[in-house]
């Protein structure tokens, strides 16, 4: 009896150590997903501001234009 008793709580405890690793993998799963989203999103952000800042010096420039072109 005393060497089942042991043999079902060995199984256990392997099976608890297995538990912790798949939730060891999950954690990490998710914690990696979140950091590359949020990569993908920097550089998304990165590139709008990019072309905002590339209109509003094209803008600048059309508006230097038009002020010299009323004074001919």
């Amino acid at each position: 009896m005393e060497n089942t008793t042991n043999t079902v709580f060995n199984n256990f405890g392997n099976f608890m150590i297995i538990a912790q690793l798949i939730n060891l993998l999950i954690i990490g799963a998710i914690v990696w997903g979140v950091i590359h989203f949020w990569q993908k999103i920097s550089k998304w952000n990165n590139e709008r501001n990019q072309i905002l800042h590339s209109m509003a010096v094209e803008l600048a420039e059309i508006k230097r234009e038009m002020k010299s072109n009323r004074g001919l």
